[in-house]
């Protein structure tokens, strides 16, 4: 497996990790709490969606956001580096009845080929774009495959969460408060791998190098707790379900937006290999667009 700006034995590290963690997976997407979270943004990705798109979902996992695109009449390709996870993939795609219109397969998002026919749009959704420590391979791989026009949205950890930081800050914990901003790992099907927290900045720059330009950006969980903290959620819904009403009327505000526990980044294909009197940001979306 090529590595693409990582050492080799990274991509074989996280691809090990998530074969052992798919089954947990499976039950972990299904909190409601996860569910919620991954609404806000596949709703809102629906909204950006001609009719009959052909998309590209990578690090597609279990196949969820797959299966969900499809289901809204789009024809959709999904691609993790795990086979475990492809497995359970398929079995959800067949289960769905949705053989004709969802595809899954193993792969490397950062070294994908060109198709013979180019994607209307691509989604990595929830962290799986944190595994890579340079960006330019996956911002290359995207644009490979990827139409003139079309969008490209990122779900990723956010490099500051301030609830998180915040929670550990009460605790006494001031290292794991700022733990983001100096990498670090998590516990994956019992071995820990390192992830890499991009700031917006980093996303922008890599960006308009390959192409790409900014069209629209919000954060996921600002005021709400971290999607890791489910006891916070079991115990406290009520309180929980009012912070992610906040979150709602929030998400956009530019001083806080990044600092979600995840941030999503919309970037539109620009015609020309880069345009260097463009540069990123702004919001030029509409439904469809």
């Amino acid at each position: 497996m090529k590595s693409n700006g990582q050492a080799p034995d990274v991509a074989v590290e996280v691809a090990a990790a998530l074969e052992r963690y798919a089954t947990e997976y499976m039950r972990n997407v299904e909190a409601p709490h996860f569910l919620r979270a991954r609404k806000v943004v596949i709703d809102y990705f629906l909204t950006l969606l001609n009719k009959g798109c052909r998309v590209l979902d990578i690090n597609c996992g279990t196949g969820i956001d797959s299966i969900e695109i499809a289901r809204h009449g789009h024809s959709v390709k999904g691609i993790d580096i795990s086979s475990a996870m492809i497995s359970f993939a398929k079995e959800s795609i067949s289960a769905g009845e949705l053989s004709g219109r969802v595809e899954a397969e193993v792969g490397d998002y950062r070294s994908l080929p060109k198709p013979d026919v180019l994607f209307d749009s691509v989604i990595s959704n929830f962290g799986g774009i944190n595994f890579a420590q340079n960006l330019d391979p996956v911002f290359a791989s995207v644009r490979r495959n990827l139409s003139d026009g079309g969008l490209f949205l990122v779900n990723s950890v956010s490099r500051f969460s301030i609830m998180e930081s915040l929670t550990f800050a009460i605790r006494g914990k001031i290292g794991k408060s700022v733990r983001r901003l100096s990498g670090g790992t998590a516990r994956i099907g019992g071995t820990y791998v390192r992830l890499y927290y991009h700031s917006r900045a980093s996303f922008l720059r890599t960006a308009e190098l390959f192409g790409f330009r900014l069209v629209d950006s919000f954060g996921l969980n600002i005021l709400a707790p971290p999607l890791w903290a489910e006891d916070f959620f079991r115990f406290h819904p009520k309180l929980a379900g009012i912070l992610e009403g906040v979150d709602d009327k929030i998400r956009r505000v530019p001083l806080i937006r990044s600092a979600g526990d995840f941030m999503i980044l919309v970037f539109r294909k620009t015609d020309g290999e880069r345009r260097s009197n463009e540069r990123p940001g702004g919001s030029d979306l509409t439904p469809g667009s």
